[in-house]
């Protein structure tokens, strides 16, 4: 029998895609350089995506690793020709990158690829993957060559979420809900104060995004290490305060979290189509708050359109077009069939 999922994943991933949504949005007015808007961002930024990741990493499993990797690939060609024709519509807009550089959003793809393909050994070796991973994830960035091509930085960034996910992502949720309510405020005070902090003292938004060497950011060694590692404790700190605050209830507000797949790689067309526009907003009187509330509209609008159960059941279909033809083993196949029962 398949495992029933927990509504309390499905509604973390809701929150998380929603945020990923409203920080795109807000980011194409080019919200991150504004003051008002800039605190939000980073804000955003500092959660969103290390606890995707981490719960990415809760729901991996090494079974079927070469059909997985091969889905994640297919995904990346097949909407990197998407978004390549969406700029050729909106000239307002230029993202492309050299070949060897994914696509603006399409970067999650290629690192997904590369996690899942170190599933085998994370199950394997755990306790050595993290630490591994951790060591990668601060050991790269003090390469300066590591940057945006191959994703290779923010895949070496995020790793450690990953890992430390598939490794100990159940017991930390769990141990987090056993928690006393007092025991929760405390965290969630924690990670406010940590996101004033950072607000006070506007770090560089490119620290959140992963994307560019430790000494593109930092004076010294020390320094860049440091910060990176504070940076990982205080989004696990982030992560544990979203947990603490969600209810373990299911419902349609579940549903984006179940297709969160399906909006993260489409919202990214409207949010193309919009910028200009948004941009416009932002130079008005008052822009940065007629900014913020249209781009909350647009994210309720948008994770509403693609959540539909249409656009998850075709972007499924087009990535196993390859992979279902990828022989199993026996023994995967006769589980198969014993679920199938």
């Amino acid at each position: 029998m398949p495992s029933k999922r927990d509504p309390k994943l499905d509604l973390a991933k809701a929150v998380l895609i929603c945020l990923v949504v409203l920080g795109h949005y807000v980011e194409a007015a080019d919200g991150r350089w504004n003051t008002d808007l800039g605190y939000g961002m980073r804000a955003i930024y500092m959660v969103h995506m290390p606890a995707f990741v981490f719960l990415a990493g809760v729901t991996a499993k090494a079974a079927g690793t070469v059909s997985k990797v091969v889905q994640w690939l297919t995904l990346l060609v097949v909407f990197t020709l998407i978004y390549v024709g969406v700029d050729q519509l909106v000239p307002a807009v230029d993202r492309l990158a050299p070949w060897t550089q994914p696509y603006w959003i399409l970067w999650f793809l290629l690192a997904l690829a590369a996690w899942q393909a170190l599933m085998p050994l994370v199950e394997r070796f755990p306790r050595s993957s993290v630490i591994a991973s951790v060591a990668i994830g601060v050991g790269a960035g003090l390469i300066p060559t590591i940057g945006y091509p191959l994703s290779l930085s923010r895949a070496a960034t995020f790793l450690p979420f990953f890992v430390i996910g598939a490794v100990y992502g159940k017991a930390f949720l769990a141990a987090v809900d056993r928690l006393s309510s007092m025991a929760r405020a405390g965290i969630v005070a924690a990670a406010v104060a940590c996101a004033l902090y950072l607000g006070s003292i506007d770090i560089d938004r490119y620290w959140l995004y992963g994307s560019r060497s430790l000494a593109r950011l930092s004076d010294s060694v020390a320094e860049g290490v440091s910060t990176r590692l504070v940076l990982m404790a205080i989004s696990l700190l982030g992560l544990a305060a979203l947990w603490a605050l969600l209810p373990r209830r299911d419902g349609w507000f579940t549903v984006p979290g179940r297709r969160s797949l399906a909006v993260y790689l489409l919202h990214g067309i409207p949010v193309t189509f919009l910028s200009a526009w948004l941009r416009d907003v932002l130079d008005l009187p008052s822009g940065a708050p007629l900014v913020l509330a249209a781009s909350l509209v647009l994210t309720a609008l948008t994770v509403s359109l693609f959540s539909l159960a249409f656009w998850d059941t075709a972007i499924r279909h087009v990535g196993t077009v390859f992979s279902r033809h990828i022989p199993r083993k026996p023994q995967a196949r006769r589980r198969a069939s014993i679920a199938a029962k």
